[in-house]
């Protein structure tokens, strides 16, 4: 489309129709994407290699301004499964940052083999004074059963 601007220029405005369907792999790739659909979908559907699809979803991300989760999956792709488990373990804990973060630096300071010989030696205790607790509630029932005899004793 053609017009002027102020000075008597000629200007060429360009209108984009934004409902023309395109014919291209991954136009089509990035329209089924953005309805939600998987990878896989994407190659059954469109009939296109796994390879060019991967790198059509990579710039639906970067389109979708899903930097973050560009650079994080180059960095874990190959182990992606072992990041996925620990996000379900952390989930599952309740853990936030910060507890993950201690958690890290335990490791890191090769403190959790120490943190887990204490923890087992801790449950231990706890299991003796468990056990303790249970012979002393005995033994102060077998005594109050010999008060109260003694008592009917004495009264008779």
């Amino acid at each position: 489309m053609e017009g002027r601007d102020r000075t008597g220029k000629r200007q060429i405005r360009r209108v984009y129709d934004y409902n023309v369907k395109s014919n291209s792999k991954i136009t089509r790739s990035i329209q089924v994407f953005s309805e939600g659909k998987a990878p896989v979908d994407v190659v059954i559907a469109l009939d296109i290699l796994a390879d060019e699809v991967r790198a059509t979803y990579r710039e639906f991300w970067e389109l979708k301004r899903m930097h973050k989760l560009v650079e994080v999956y180059d960095q874990v792709k190959y182990s992606l499964r072992s990041y996925l488990e620990l996000h379900k373990i952390v989930s599952a804990q309740g853990m936030g940052e910060q507890e993950i973060l201690n958690v890290l630096k335990l490791a890191n300071n090769n403190e959790v083999s120490f943190l887990q010989e204490k923890v087992e030696y801790l449950r231990t205790e706890i299991n003796n004074l468990e056990l303790k607790k249970t012979e002393c509630t005995n033994h102060v029932l077998t005594l109050n059963r010999r008060v109260d005899d003694l008592i009917e004793i004495v009264n008779m």
